[in-house]
């Protein structure tokens, strides 16, 4: 595992959870040093994908984080979770095995 690449990947999920955090509320939260916490924010920050607003001085997503996600659709969704049941189902019966999103009504 990547220490650095998990940890910002933490750092992130706490902002899915609030609207804004400190370094500090980051640092207490995930039992990191504080030192750590602040370079993966300025990492964050040249990347786009923070930023820290200047009236509170905390640190808030910007909208490029959900580009981060632009690749993954709800059909992608969808085959993940239904694939392992598909795989059970079709030893047991020998039948085509499919899912599908088109339904009529």
């Amino acid at each position: 595992m990547i220490r650095s690449l998990s940890r910002g990947l933490d750092i992130i999920a706490i902002f899915n959870k609030s609207d804004s955090a400190s370094a500090s509320e980051i640092s207490k939260k995930l039992k990191m040093p504080r030192s750590t916490v602040y370079r993966i924010l300025e990492t964050l920050i040249e990347k786009g994908f923070i930023y820290q607003h200047s009236s509170d001085r905390r640190f808030r997503l910007t909208q490029k984080v959900s580009s981060l996600s632009d690749g993954y659709t709800d059909e992608d969704h969808m085959a993940n979770i239904s694939r392992k049941f598909l795989e059970e189902v079709y030893p047991r019966t020998r039948l085509a095995c499919n899912i599908s999103d088109n339904f009529r009504y």
